[in-house]
């Protein structure tokens, strides 16, 4: 059974690297290519926008960057000041 089991977690590693690129350039055009943002107001995030697009930003906020220095960065601003980085993600996708 372990060994079973074991394959199972390295097969599900696999996939997930395979994913992650995937998801990243995904994540990159969901940012750039929307409308909506999100707004820290009265202590919660709202997502503000159209609903569909309103969900990929909180997606994208969600999957974060694969920059784990850009990252770190991200949620250093946000935590800092939340009502002007609701969007950290989104924003350093469109920076680039």
């Amino acid at each position: 059974m372990l060994p079973a089991v074991l394959h199972l977690i390295v097969q599900s590693c696999r996939l997930a690297q395979a994913c992650h690129c995937d998801l990243q350039a995904l994540s990159e055009v969901c940012a750039v290519c929307n409308d909506a943002h999100i707004e820290f107001k009265d202590g919660r995030y709202h997502a503000v926008g159209a609903p569909t697009e309103a969900a990929l930003v909180v997606l994208v906020e969600k999957l974060g960057v694969a920059d784990s220095g850009l990252k770190a960065r991200i949620n250093a601003q946000r935590s800092a000041s939340p009502e002007g980085h609701g969007n950290g993600t989104c924003q350093a996708y469109c920076r680039r």
